[in-house]
């Protein structure tokens, strides 16, 4: 009886263009206290990103770093482990900074390009001082400040490879779906271990979502867990829902959660 007239209700004032216009604003608000709960800060040394990699270092021979920018992430990956680093970037400035740092590293391979779904080329706007947001465009001819780069897929890149990834982390800005798209087959014969994904506003530019993330990894029977500042915990979509604002996200296949430690 209460909820048919609560239904009742808001049928009513949906008709009011102001109403529904604050029940807008309302939302948007509300998604960002949600994801400055679930996300409280994108710096890595506080938000869980690195607690985890030092958790599961041991565990890594071959990391690959999709989005590596200046290298900050891939600078700690080789600090906390021995591993071999494969550093994914297709910014000029940023690559030139990678190349500067890590030049005499023979443990970090610089790859120029970007990672998807298809093999190909794509116009990428490139920001100013190797911003962060520098991204792909949503646009397939090249546009002013754009620039034209190679993409390459990781189940291209590492079908020859008698060695598994053992960590992939990716930060491409809303494009995270195509990187996972683009290593089906890598994922589907357990050829990567644990992943590490970036969730943000920017996927709406390119029609992603975490529900669509969920499904993907699921099917290829992958667990996610959402990364913490006090560790992974469990993550219900039926409950949280997609709210488009930062958090970080870390995924194993189901036979593979015991070697996850306790965080």
């Amino acid at each position: 009886m209460l909820s048919a007239l609560f239904h009742k209700c808001k049928c009513v004032i949906s008709h009011s263009k102001l109403i529904a216009w604050l029940a807008v604003k309302i939302r948007n608000q509300l998604n960002h206290v949600i994801g400055l709960h679930l996300g409280p800060t994108s710096d890595s040394r506080k938000n869980g990103e690195y607690q985890l990699f030092a958790k599961l270092s041991q565990q890594c021979k071959v990391v690959v770093d999709v989005g590596a920018n200046v290298g900050d992430w891939t600078d700690n990956c080789l600090n906390e482990s021995s591993a071999i680093v494969y550093a994914y970037e297709p910014s000029r400035s940023a690559c030139e900074v990678l190349k500067q740092k890590f030049s005499a590293n023979n443990r970090v391979i610089i790859k120029q390009c970007a990672v998807g779904d298809v093999n190909g080329e794509a116009s990428f706007v490139e920001e100013f001082a190797c911003s962060q947001t520098s991204h792909l465009s949503t646009v397939q001819t090249p546009t002013h400040g754009s620039i034209t780069v190679k993409v390459v897929t990781l189940d291209d890149e590492f079908k020859d490879s008698t060695e598994p990834i053992d960590y992939l982390k990716i930060d491409v800005e809303g494009l995270d779906m195509k990187v996972l798209y683009g290593c089906r087959e890598l994922l589907q014969n357990r050829k990567i271990k644990f992943i590490q994904f970036e969730y943000n506003t920017f996927w709406l530019r390119y029609g992603s979502s975490l529900q669509e993330a969920i499904a993907y990894l699921k099917k290829l029977d992958y667990e996610i867990r959402l990364i913490t500042p006090s560790g992974l915990r469990e993550f219900s979509y039926d409950f949280w829902g997609d709210f488009f604002y930062y958090s970080n996200f870390f995924a194993c296949h189901r036979e593979d959660i015991h070697r996850v430690p306790s965080i």
